[in-house]
């Protein structure tokens, strides 16, 4: 019979020597866990949790997971967080205008942190950015009707929920411009 030697010693196993596929092991069990957990964690939350009524389901193309406006659950199903009415933010000075592409993306991104869409009266707009007494920057939408340049001193208004499309919202407007401020001839920062 073979016995083995004091000198030969037993290879260590993959999970031993393998930390980067132990991790990797580890996560896709950890990531199976919660896959599973999930639909009973939402259907045990109860009425507020984060589920879509199948009226939504034929939502218009860009309505997608929006519940309709008729729809007797939208108040509930949708997700969007915005004050329910406009707040006047005071004045600020036009620092300079944000191109289309810009625009786009920042718009995408406000519309995924806020949890609604941006009301379709608003999505072509003119944007500017707008640097606040404070000394924060912030972007605003521009009426159709108004022009506004670098340097011009606007009144501004916070965005709010749109009651006549619930899960839309109208943006932070410029509300007045109040002509060009007095430093606008050296430059604006």
């Amino acid at each position: 019979m073979w016995e083995p030697s004091a000198d030969t010693a037993p290879e260590p196993s993959l999970w031993t020597k393998a930390p980067a596929w132990r991790r990797l092991i580890v996560s896709a069990i950890l990531l199976t866990a919660a896959a599973v957990a999930l639909p009973f964690a939402l259907r045990s939350a109860g009425p507020n949790a984060a589920t879509v009524p199948p009226e939504s389901a034929q939502a218009a193309p860009g309505q997608a997971g929006v519940p309709s406006a008729g729809s007797k659950e939208s108040s509930q199903a949708c997700l969007l967080i915005q004050a329910p009415s406009p707040v006047f933010f005071g004045s600020g000075t036009v620092v300079s205008l944000e191109d289309r592409a810009a625009a786009l993306v920042h718009t995408r991104q406000s519309e995924a942190r806020k949890g609604g869409l941006i009301d379709p009266a608003y999505l072509t707009n003119p944007r500017v950015v707008v640097r606040m007494p404070n000394g924060r920057y912030d972007v605003f939408v521009v009426p159709h009707d108004m022009k506004v340049f670098p340097g011009d001193r606007v009144t501004l208004q916070g965005g709010y929920r749109n009651v006549n499309l619930p899960c839309n919202y109208v943006p932070n407007l410029v509300t007045s411009d109040l002509g060009p401020t007095s430093d606008a001839a050296g430059g604006v920062p």
